[in-house]
């Protein structure tokens, strides 16, 4: 005779998230992305800042009195800061477990505004 249930269970369905205690996902989610990105940010913007006016100081050789400026120094400066400024979006995207593929873009726009304001910024000094 054959029995009516079958004797193996399927397991119950699986979306891809792993439960953690406390009923939490380990999805990450976008706002916990958003959230560690800011707080990367709050760490290294000072820093960023910092390289940001060294950038802008060599281009220009003008800081309390002008001199000779170093225009590789303050692509060395300038390389810096975007690399600083990348950290945070880096961090958001990892802690949202979003692809880098989606990101690149919003990294590309980084480093262009980067280079605008350091390219505005020579001209104001």
């Amino acid at each position: 005779m054959s029995d009516a249930r079958p004797s193996v269970h399927a397991p119950p369905p699986h979306d891809g998230a792993v439960d953690r205690p406390g009923g939490r996902t380990a999805g990450g989610g976008w706002a916990w992305g958003v959230v560690a990105g800011l707080g990367v940010l709050a760490l290294v913007a000072v820093p960023a800042a910092y390289a940001v006016f060294f950038a802008v100081v060599s281009f220009t050789g003008c800081f309390l009195e002008c001199s000779t400026p170093s225009p590789a120094v303050g692509v060395m400066w300038s390389a810096l800061a975007v690399g600083l400024l990348s950290i945070p979006v880096l961090v958001g995207a990892f802690v949202a477990r979003r692809s880098l593929r989606r990101t690149w873009p919003v990294v590309m726009a980084l480093v262009v505004i980067v280079a605008v304001a350091v390219g505005l910024l020579q001209r104001v000094a």
